[in-house]
């Protein structure tokens, strides 16, 4: 099967907020963040008791067909499901550079196999493919390194000869992504920063809380990024890459998308500059009790009302608007005073990373429509998405106490001139 190919970065109580129709520079300011993580991936932390959850597990994940720089490659995931989860490999020449992703697979609850086929070729290199899953408490994972968050598998790719050694051409997602202000760069810019430091802000954050930390430095980073709580009695230790962000201003990390969701307890985090970054940050932190009091299981989804007009990429002159349709579930729908939607837009940085906007995830109600009727609806004007040309996109339900689980990405380029 062919699968969406993009490049990204690994793998969440809601208050009234003002409706938004505007821009971009609308949607980032003035606007409350969601303070309610979507899917917990603690391990040690049972589900809420008001739910009935499936518990899946990965067994194996395999990587093949890599042997040169010509032949397409394959991954393979077997256990039982339900899982969500993606799969990204890395240069391991260069930590920081994401080759490819394929984003939160999602497996009914039955048997896997979940193959990602047909992948384009890679350069001659050594390479690291790594499976994280979004939720430990739905998705057993344990790979050969108990430490890693994730399970990950390395290869090596030999250089091709004969008429078939370069590598084929592939389209979509996966051609080199546009830096802001419209420059296409033959590979993202290096990221040779400085990490200076980590914290947390306003010091602490509940389990159901939007679980934030923030990276500080100078320049571009990348870095890996360990969490633990050993040095408090626990046994809870795992790290996870995080691609390239800019320091200068801070970097904002949030659970489910640079670490997993974090149980109540005591912690120690520790992010070491990678990839041609160097120095250190950490901090000590504590994650209080839940404050949400229920969860409504229920994945919505979020895509195109109106396909680009050319090219695959949403242009100012062309499309004018970009048209995303959201669709909730009978859950969420069925649920007394939910409102729609949490809202978080990332845009792709010159260094290859991912950039959320300020205060994000806010809160937009101008999709609230999707509660009521089959699909919400709502234009945003293509010329607001001036940060970069490469974005994504997720939504959520949201109601005071009350957690959600978010949709998956979706990712879109736009010309904004």
């Amino acid at each position: 099967m062919k699968n969406r190919v993009v490049r990204s970065s690994l793998l969440l109580r809601g208050r009234a907020a003002p409706v938004v129709t505007g821009g971009l520079l609308g949607l980032a300011l003035g606007l409350h963040a969601s303070a309610s993580p979507a899917e917990p991936l603690s391990p040690r932390r049972p589900p809420l008791p008001i739910v009935q959850l499936t518990h899946g597990r990965v067994a194996d994940f395999r990587v093949s067909g890599f042997a040169t720089s010509a032949d397409r490659g394959r991954i393979e995931v077997r256990g039982a499901g339900p899982c969500r989860f993606h799969a990204d490999i890395y240069d391991l020449a260069k930590p920081s550079s994401l080759q490819h992703s394929e984003f939160r697979k999602i497996v009914d609850p039955g048997t896997l196999p979940v193959v990602f086929d047909d992948i384009p070729p890679l350069p001659r290199g050594s390479y690291r493919a790594y499976l994280m899953v979004y939720d430990e408490v739905l998705c057993a994972i344990k790979g050969p390194d108990p430490k890693a968050g994730g399970w990950y598998v390395d290869f090596k790719v030999a250089q091709a000869t004969g008429p078939a050694a370069a590598p084929a051409a592939s389209s979509g997602p996966t051609t080199p992504p546009q830096a802001p202000g419209g420059a296409t760069p033959g590979a993202p810019k290096p990221a040779t920063g400085k990490l200076a430091g980590l914290s947390v802000p306003g010091g602490s954050f509940a389990e159901d809380d939007a679980q934030k930390l923030l990276a500080t430095g100078q320049g571009g980073c990348g870095f890996d990024l360990s969490i633990s709580d050993k040095s408090y009695g626990g046994t809870y230790e795992k790290t996870w890459p995080v691609l390239p962000r800019k320091l200068d201003g801070g970097a904002t990390l949030y659970n489910g998308t640079h670490f997993g969701t974090l149980a109540e307890g005591s912690y120690h985090a520790v992010a070491t500059g990678t990839g041609g970054c160097t120095g250190t940050g950490a901090i000590d932190f504590k994650v209080t009790a839940k404050t949400s009091t229920k969860k409504v299981l229920g994945i919505p989804t979020v895509g195109f009302d109106r396909e680009p007009k050319s090219g695959g990429v949403f242009s100012a002159s062309k499309d004018g608007n970009i048209w995303f349709k959201v669709t909730l579930p009978k859950a969420v729908k069925d649920e007394p005073y939910a409102g729609c939607c949490d809202v978080e837009f990332d845009y792709q940085n010159e260094f290859g990373g991912w950039e959320p906007l300020p205060n994000s995830p806010f809160q937009d109600s101008s999709y609230g429509l999707a509660v009521t009727q089959p699909a919400g609806v709502v234009n945003k004007s293509v010329s607001g998405f001036t940060n970069g040309t490469v974005w994504r996109v997720k939504v959520r339900a949201y109601k005071f106490k009350t957690e959600f689980e978010w949709s998956d990405w979706l990712q879109f380029r736009v010309d904004p001139k």
